[in-house]
């Protein structure tokens, strides 16, 4: 199952944006940049523009993180 693991960038300010590692279920790994207040549904959109939407499409992914749905 995909798994994601993020690591937090910090600035002076606090947070600023998050990089999530995605591992999908056919095994290519790759990293998107999102900021905290981004949704689920902001974080499909970021994988469908990084990946293509002809690859994975926003409205057919799954999330799961820890063996949960998001």
């Amino acid at each position: 199952s995909p798994s994601r693991r993020s690591a937090i960038k910090l600035s002076g300010d606090g947070i600023t944006d998050m990089k999530i590692f995605v591992k999908t279920l056919k095994g290519s790994h790759f990293e998107i940049e999102v900021k905290p207040e981004d949704t689920v549904a902001d974080v499909k959109k970021n994988i469908e523009t990084v990946q293509g939407s002809d690859v994975y499409p926003a409205a057919q992914q799954m999330l799961i993180h820890q063996g949960k749905v998001l």
